[in-house]
């Protein structure tokens, strides 16, 4: 069961929100087990593999949900609008939260987020999972280097990946390789060499098959926690 919300279906985050919760009500969503709140990107993309290994995972006993923020490429939000991303992420596990809460038996909710979505994901997740039972896990791929708060989730990262490894720190020092999971070989690290290729495989991060660079599999959903 999937459930998404675009920029030009209401004008307002509240309405959107709304939105997603009242047809996610309609579908029984929140009679399935597990749902998913997704973070799209900052184009409005969810990666498709993730709901494929999500449901999977789950036996088909899911429903996925996410509601878009933006329209502009990831980067470009990142660096103007976080704030409307990490909102928009909050608003939507608060609001499916609470909707779930009601139910005699409620479903779990899992986060998960790729790229800005991790970004926008992990601080809804980490608020959430203090003080809600319901949130039990998260998954965050190919989270952007140093701008995600991982505790408690999952993460996937390959090592061929320039978004997990970009920084102003490779300028200095090499990247941490226990943080990726090795996919192709690790070039020799160079003081301000590494910093540079780094930034010209960002370009070229998408243009390779899943499972390296800044593509993920199925494992983004079949590594979601079994909370129950």
């Amino acid at each position: 069961m999937r459930t998404y919300v675009g920029l030009d279906s209401a004008p307002t985050l509240d309405r959107r929100v709304a939105l997603a919760v009242a047809d996610m009500e309609r579908a029984g969503a929140f009679d399935r087990s597990v749902v998913v709140v997704a973070i799209p990107t900052g184009s409005g993309w969810v990666d498709e593999n993730a709901v494929t290994g999500a449901e999977r995972r789950f036996g088909g006993d899911v429903a996925t949900v996410a509601v878009q923020y933006s329209n502009k490429p990831s980067w470009a939000t990142f660096m103007f609008a976080e704030d409307d991303a990490r909102s928009s992420a909050e608003a939507v596990a608060h609001a499916v939260a609470a909707r779930a809460a009601t139910k005699s038996t409620p479903p779990q909710i899992v986060v998960y987020g790729q790229s800005l979505g991790a970004v926008a994901g992990s601080g809804a997740y980490l608020s959430f999972r203090r003080t809600d039972p319901l949130v039990c896990g998260a998954v965050w791929a190919g989270p952007p280097a140093g701008a995600v708060n991982t505790d408690g989730a999952t993460v996937l990262a390959n090592s061929s990946d320039p978004v997990v490894r970009w920084s102003a720190d490779l300028l200095w020092s090499a990247p941490d390789p226990t943080a990726t999971r090795h996919d192709a070989p690790t070039p020799m690290w160079l003081p301000l060499v590494s910093f540079v290729q780094t930034s010209v495989d960002l370009a070229a991060a998408l243009d390779v098959e899943a499972g390296h660079g800044h593509r993920y599999g199925i494992d983004q959903g079949t590594s979601m926690p079994l909370c129950r």
